[in-house]
C-alpha cells in the first residue's frame, strides 16, 4: 500500500534532492511574488471596477482561484502592503523569503508605521517586545542581552 521508505522516487541522490526541494520551494515563493504584485494592481485599478458580480478584489480571488475568504482577504493585504516595501519585495521575488515571513514583516511594518505615527498603544507593544528596555541582573534574573543570570544571595 505504501511506498517503501528506502526507495527513491525522483532517483536523485539525498544531496542532489534536497537542493532540488530548496530551489523549487524559492520559485514557488517568486511566483507567489508575482502575483501578488498583479493582485495588488487588480485592487488598485478602478477601470476593473469588479463588474464581474464581486465586491473586491479578494472575492473576486476567492471565486476565481478557490481561496476562503480569510485567506483572500489577508493575501489583499499582503499585497497592498508589498507596493511599499521595495526590499522586501525584491527579497520575496528572489526566493529569499517565502510569503509567510513576507505576511508578518508586512504586517510588523505596518503595526510599527501605525503605531509610531498615532503613537497608539499597539505601536508601543510592539516597539516594546522588539526593543526591549536593558535591565541588569537585579530585574526577574534577566540581564539583557546575555541571557539569563543568577540572583545574588540575599
Amino acid at each position: 500500500m505504501f511506498v517503501d521508505a528506502s526507495s527513491s522516487v525522483s532517483g536523485l541522490p539525498i544531496g542532489e534532492l534536497v537542493d532540488a526541494i530548496a530551489e523549487e520551494s524559492g520559485q514557488i515563493a517568486a511566483a507567489q511574488c508575482r502575483m501578488l504584485a498583479k493582485l495588488a494592481e487588480l485592487d488598485a485599478r478602478e477601470d476593473a471596477a469588479f463588474a464581474w458580480d464581486c465586491k473586491s478584489a479578494a472575492h473576486w480571488l476567492s471565486g476565481r482561484c478557490g481561496y476562503d475568504m480569510a485567506a483572500s482577504w489577508e493575501m489583499v493585504r499582503v499585497a497592498r502592503r508589498l507596493r511599499s516595501l521595495p526590499a522586501i519585495t525584491e527579497a520575496f521575488g528572489t526566493g529569499q523569503l517565502n510569503y509567510h515571513a513576507v505576511k508578518a514583516l508586512a504586517h510588523l511594518r505596518h503595526d510599527l508605521e501605525v503605531g509610531l505615527e498615532a503613537q497608539s498603544p499597539v505601536g508601543d507593544r510592539c516597539t516594546a517586545r522588539m526593543f526591549p528596555p536593558k535591565r541588569g541582573p537585579s530585574w526577574r534574573g534577566w540581564a539583557w542581552p546575555t541571557g539569563p543570570t543568577r540572583r545574588p544571595a540575599a
